[in-house]
């Protein structure tokens, strides 16, 4: 708590987001507006989540910012949501316009794996005679995980 006061906070700031928010803030500050913003905060664990951040400055009798109160929402599972259907959408476009299977298995991988922590993204097409694995797009995978994955069909 005590390094979050003041601007204690801006430590957590992901560092791609950082000249944003800094750049936005200053009007806020200057006009003694309030103010929102989205950007990714570091937590305890060293993880970074999105977050909207909202400031509203307390101002005394004579209209003289006093302090400002601050409120960080996680909003991790939204911008989650928002990269699945974006995503849909494009791979759904892909489809409609007819683009080779590969460009559009390829961006299905990619779009798992930005949107799940950790996760990586392989598709195997399997021949008609279900005997013969072929990598499709993602990560390439050994051959001994292909022949569980064949003892499985």
């Amino acid at each position: 708590m005590a390094e979050a006061m003041r601007n204690g906070w801006e430590k957590t700031v992901h560092p791609d987001d950082y000249p944003g928010v800094m750049a936005y803030w200053r009007t806020p500050l200057e006009t003694g507006t309030p103010g929102e913003y989205e950007c990714r905060h570091r937590r305890y664990d060293g993880t970074y989540r999105w977050f909207v951040g909202r400031a509203i400055p307390l101002r005394d009798q004579s209209g003289n910012i006093v302090k400002w109160f601050g409120l960080n929402t996680d909003i991790e599972d939204r911008k989650r949501a928002e990269l699945l259907l974006a995503g849909k959408s494009r791979l759904l476009e892909m489809l409609a316009e007819h683009l080779p299977l590969n460009h559009i298995l390829v961006d299905l991988c990619k779009l798992v794996e930005s949107t799940m922590a950790g996760a990586f993204c392989t598709t195997m097409l399997v021949d008609s005679d279900r005997d013969t694995f072929q990598g499709a797009a993602g990560q390439v995978y050994p051959r001994a995980s292909l022949l569980r994955w064949k003892r499985c069909l």
